[in-house]
């Protein structure tokens, strides 16, 4: 009798900590996600940053601000 409650008992707790790892993965997904949201569109904004500074350092432009004609 104490073998078939030690089973049961195990096999309830290999169903709790199966949940418990699914659940935790599916947080780890979001976590991930919710991260590359962020650093994806802030490195890129770095990378155009870098790339125009090289570029005015070398004398173009991608803007230039606007001329005033005296009157």
């Amino acid at each position: 009798m104490t073998l078939i409650k030690a089973q049961a008992e195990l096999k309830n707790n290999m169903r709790r900590i199966n949940k418990k790892i699914i659940q935790q993965g599916s947080n780890h997904v979001f976590m991930s996600s919710c991260l590359l949201s962020v650093l994806f569109p802030s490195l890129s904004m770095v990378q155009i940053l870098q790339k125009m500074r090289i570029e005015m350092t070398r004398g173009k432009r991608m803007w230039s601000p606007p001329s005033i004609n005296p009157a």
